[in-house]
């Protein structure tokens, strides 16, 4: 496709396109996604006007609200405490047993990535939706946080107390000790001047945690346009390792860390998509095959072919 200009790299020959339909909520509507030959980015080729009909606010997970009772909240806020500062290095009995299920690995083994970070750091979350993360990462200790959300109703305070705003990451202001972006980055359309702008709300020792699907993977190569992460129109960008290191250098950052966090979700979701069954459908699989794709998942994770990864990028001094 000589006539797309990748947004990464520019390259502009011989890119492939690749028909992708939209399979969470089963619209399947077919949208066009083109792969640089160059950095290996596979992105959308459009982005639709009425993108906003793709975020449902009663069945986007990102909005939900939790339903547990204050009682429920306590119990996991205990649990969640004990496993986050055990993965940030504060061993506890109760936080090493927490870390052995497979479920909570799933949801927060990204919580690793915050080791080094000091509790008391000004943390701002982009894409923050119902605020979650926020509210989990208070249980650990973290309590100078704060979020936004260009996608919310309106501004939002969280359970602890915690300020979710609605604004554009164009209107933010402030220095921050970590910034994050939990599966956000590939929702974004201009990621070169988004990098650009966080990067100026970092301090010098700052970090900026990214948490994206990676294309170059092992779900890639099997499952192609049913690899369950591309998320037809909703992510932009399907990120490889390539494309997020030149983001990076064009935009004063360097990769200080990569961590490998995918699960058994890009076997079990891309081969319901196989059968043409959405997201919501029941599953369709024995635990026999589950246990034996989260062993897979594992393996792939330690030789870097995971379907996802946390990125740690911190200001590259030496960038002009």
């Amino acid at each position: 496709m000589e006539e797309f200009e990748c947004k990464i790299c520019r390259n502009k020959n011989a890119n492939l396109p690749f028909k992708v339909k939209e399979m969470m909520f089963g619209m399947r509507h077919e949208f066009l996604y083109v792969k640089c030959v160059q950095c290996g980015c596979l992105q959308l080729q459009q982005i639709p006007n009425n993108i906003s009909d793709y975020y449902p606010k009663e069945a986007y997970y990102s909005f939900a609200t939790s339903s547990l009772s204050s009682f429920q909240k306590s119990i996991k806020n205990y649990l969640l405490g004990k496993l986050f500062n055990y993965y940030i290095g504060n061993f506890s009995i109760i936080g090493y047993l927490a870390s052995q299920s497979y479920y909570l690995q799933k949801r927060y083994a990204w919580i690793r990535c915050l080791t080094g970070i000091d509790k008391s750091a000004s943390i701002l979350d982009i894409g923050s939706g119902a605020g979650k993360y926020l509210d989990e990462l208070y249980t650990c200790g973290f309590k100078n946080i704060q979020g936004m959300d260009p996608y919310i109703e309106k501004d939002i305070i969280t359970h602890h107390g915690i300020q979710i705003t609605k604004q554009n990451i164009n209107d933010i202001k402030g220095a921050y000790g970590l910034i994050m972006l939990n599966h956000v980055f590939e929702h974004l359309e201009h990621p070169m001047e988004i990098l650009s702008k966080l990067n100026s709300l970092l301090t010098e020792t700052g970090k900026l945690l990214i948490r994206v699907p990676l294309v170059d993977s092992y779900a890639w190569e099997k499952y192609g346009v049913h690899w369950y992460q591309i998320d037809a129109p909703r992510h932009f960008y399907l990120h490889t390792k390539k494309s997020i290191e030149i983001l990076a250098n064009k935009t004063g950052f360097k990769i200080h860390k990569i961590i490998y966090d995918a699960n058994d979700y890009q076997f079990i979701f891309s081969e319901q998509y196989l059968q043409n069954k959405n997201i919501k459908a029941p599953i369709l699989f024995n635990k026999k095959q589950i246990s034996h794709w989260r062993k897979k998942a594992d393996q792939l994770n330690k030789a870097k072919q995971g379907d996802q990864a946390c990125f740690i990028l911190i200001p590259n001094q030496n960038h002009e």
